[in-house]
């Protein structure tokens, strides 16, 4: 599940240049610039999906645990 998150992340965020005009000509939102605003997105999207795993793993784990003790 997290691969393609990865493969996502790295390719949005260590990019040295906006990907869409829009974000070029365009105006932007609390003054970053048109390359921040991507990698701020694509690193939340890697930590939420993160998140998300980690719990749902967390989750697996106590009921793995409950039916191994029962």
């Amino acid at each position: 599940m997290s691969l393609p998150t990865l493969l996502t992340f790295a390719f949005i965020t260590l990019a040295d240049r906006a990907f869409y005009s829009t974000y070029i000509v365009g105006s932007h939102a609390l003054g970053i610039s048109a390359v921040t605003d991507p990698q701020v997105g694509g690193t939340d999207m890697k930590v939420s999906t993160m998140v998300i795993l980690l719990v749902a793993f967390i989750k697996e784990f106590y009921l793995w645990v409950q039916a191994e003790r029962a």
